[in-house]
């Protein structure tokens, strides 16, 4: 009797003493237990034998790509004078005036799009001058670098986005840049798993540093090499400016072409001094012409 009355006892001060439960634990960077990915929901660890989070996925890339992939991408090695145009943080307000000036003067492009700030609308209508060469690329849904998170949830923020820009325009985005272009070796699996290339820039007037007009277009030119991916941003004073812009790398005798267009002509360059060097100047006459530039105002 004593010993059933003891094993009784120790049976009841086990009964609290457990697990924590799933629900507390919760992902890092979402706050949850859980985020739903489409239809499939996928928890962040149950047990200490469980496997780690499941990214959502997409079929394979088609093979051109296959150089581009697991790797940020700032260029094209080429010695054709060749580039590729890219405009960030583009939202439904913009669309519009900015396909139609990409169109009206020859300027092939890849819009990286704010998934919170767009609507299907929007992405249809980018998607109808698909043979003007203007495709759309994923930019995040709310413009956190997915270097802020771990891998289901940056994989969310990009699946979001791309899943509404193929509604509107029927195809899977193809190119994402994270949002001040911050990246970790994480965030770098949630991209491929979401069936999308890295493209970074080699090119970047700072036009979010409120230069426009002709020194928008003069910051351009002095930094100009064939294979770069250029950057700007949706302000109306960047689309104002597109027209010069065109004007300025047609009259140099470049050709604009979009991310994968420009991807298709050669291999990837991941290092500035794989760009050609021999055009646009030396990266020391680059700087002192650049500096020269901020000294007098230009």
């Amino acid at each position: 009797m004593r010993k059933t009355a003891l094993l009784i006892f120790a049976c009841l001060l086990l009964v609290p003493i457990g697990c924590s439960s799933p629900a507390a634990s919760g992902t890092a960077g979402t706050g949850s237990a859980a985020a739903t990915l489409g239809s499939a929901t996928v928890t962040s660890r149950t047990t200490a034998a469980a496997p780690g989070p499941k990214l959502e996925s997409r079929p394979p890339l088609p093979a051109w790509a296959r150089p581009y992939e697991g790797i940020a991408t700032l260029g094209v090695i080429t010695n054709k004078p060749q580039v590729a145009l890219t405009i960030d943080d583009v939202g439904a307000a913009e669309m519009k005036p900015l396909v139609d000036a990409l169109v009206a003067n020859k300027l092939p492009a890849t819009l990286f799009c704010i998934g919170s700030q767009m609507t299907t609308e929007a992405a249809a209508y980018a998607g109808a001058h698909a043979a003007d060469g203007i495709e759309l690329g994923d930019h995040s849904w709310i413009h956190n670098s997915i270097g802020h998170y771990a891998p289901v949830p940056a994989n969310e923020q990009i699946m979001r986005t791309a899943r509404l820009l193929e509604a509107g325009t029927g195809v899977w985005p193809v190119w994402y840049r994270s949002p001040f272009n911050l990246y970790h070796s994480q965030g770098m699996r949630s991209v491929a798993a979401a069936g999308m290339l890295v493209a970074i820039d080699s090119n970047d007037p700072l036009d979010y540093h409120g230069y426009f007009g002709k020194q928008l277009v003069d910051r351009i030119d002095v930094k100009l090499k064939p294979g770069q991916i250029i950057l700007l941003h949706h302000y109306a004073k960047t689309i104002d400016t597109l027209p010069a812009i065109a004007a300025m790398l047609h009259q140099r005798g470049y050709t604009v072409l979009n991310l994968t267009e420009l991807a298709q002509t050669g291999k990837p360059a991941t290092q500035a001094s794989q760009l050609d060097p021999g055009h646009g100047g030396s990266d020391f006459l680059t700087r002192v012409r650049l500096r020269l530039m901020r000294l007098f105002g230009r």
